[in-house]
């Protein structure tokens, strides 16, 4: 199937991005912080403050806002009738999290396109849910896990 991308700043899944004309990202603050760190200082017994130990970058999580429409197909051709459309949109995102990723992890590579810069790494997807809105248009929640932390 061909995709037709129409924003500047959008997430791209295993080939799949999510700004077409049948879906596209509301909310993807998430991925552009930094990663969360691990690590603690010790405590000395009978000494003033702490020794510190470096802190390392760990695991993530975020969660991706969508917009669903049925009245279009990614393409941006129509479709005719705009419940079976929200339905078949719908059912083409949710492939993302019937399967795991791609590489010995289950991970899958995720890219972040922020206008004219380019995040790359690798994700879980943990879940994603609808919640419909009307006939043809529903909202959808995307939570992902970013073992590295974050994007870079």
């Amino acid at each position: 199937m061909s995709y037709v991308i129409n924003a500047v700043e959008y997430l791209v899944l295993d080939g799949l991005p999510l700004a077409t004309p049948a879906w596209y990202t509301t909310e993807m603050s998430d991925l552009i912080g930094t990663a969360e760190v691990r690590g603690s200082d010790i405590l000395v017994p009978f000494a003033d403050g702490v020794r510190p130990q470096p802190r390392r970058p760990t695991v993530s999580q975020a969660t991706v806002s969508l917009a669903v429409v049925g009245d279009t197909n990614p393409d941006g051709s129509a479709h005719a009738s705009v419940r079976d459309g929200l339905r078949a949109n719908c059912k083409a995102l949710a492939w993302l999290a019937s399967r795991n990723g791609v590489d010995a992890a289950g991970t899958r590579l995720a890219e972040l396109h922020l206008d004219g810069e380019t995040r790359v790494g690798r994700v879980h997807i943990l879940r994603l849910r609808f919640a419909r809105e009307s006939a043809g248009y529903a909202t959808g929640q995307l939570e992902l896990s970013i073992p590295a932390g974050a994007l870079l």
